[in-house]
């Protein structure tokens, strides 16, 4: 398996963004969602740009359909560390600032997304304030079920990481995410 990934790794660097061009010639998320390990190993930097534009389109909350688009992304199966990192800091983000647009987009996925969302979905540097988020959404509402499922399924990881541990601050997430 490392060697498979060496060596696309190395015609990655080799075809460059001309083969970018061929697995996503239009720059369209929805192409990166099918294509997402090639489109990344073929051109970082033009993957990123096209990933950065759906999440933005996300956070502005101006259209759910923009943020279950986004949501995808937890249905897609890469093996990219950096790729996960991203998906999992920018979602823990759009969960915390604009919950209802989370949730609305989660609402919006087919129950195939919801459930990969479920399986997919980790906490990441501030759990217990999603932890938090995600209680105060459980007990009424119509996203009490889906409050109530990412609860139970990070309950155990949660757990482990301690009730008492310190999250990264808030402040911090607003800093980074207040040009969105």
């Amino acid at each position: 398996m490392k060697r498979l990934f060496f060596l696309a790794c190395l015609l990655g660097i080799l075809t460059g963004p001309a083969q970018a061009d061929v697995v996503c010639p239009h720059n369209l998320f929805s192409c990166l969602l099918r294509h997402t390990d090639a489109f990344y190993l073929a051109d970082h930097d033009r993957f990123y740009t096209v990933y950065n534009q759906a999440f933005a389109r996300a956070m502005r909350c101006d259209n759910y359909d923009a943020v279950a688009e986004y949501l995808k992304m937890h249905s897609t199966h890469h093996d990219n560390a950096e790729i996960d990192e991203s998906v999992q800091e920018d979602t823990e983000a759009l969960l915390l600032l604009k919950p209802k647009c989370f949730f609305e987009g989660v609402a919006r996925l087919n129950q195939e997304q919801r459930d990969n969302l479920l399986s997919n979905y980790r906490l990441f540097s501030r759990p217990n304030h999603v932890m938090a988020l995600l209680r105060k959404f459980m007990h009424a509402g119509k996203y009490q079920h889906i409050a109530t499922a990412i609860y139970n399924a990070n309950l155990e990881s949660y757990q482990e990481y301690g009730k008492d541990a310190d999250d990264a601050p808030m402040d911090d997430l607003y800093e980074q995410y207040k040009s969105h």
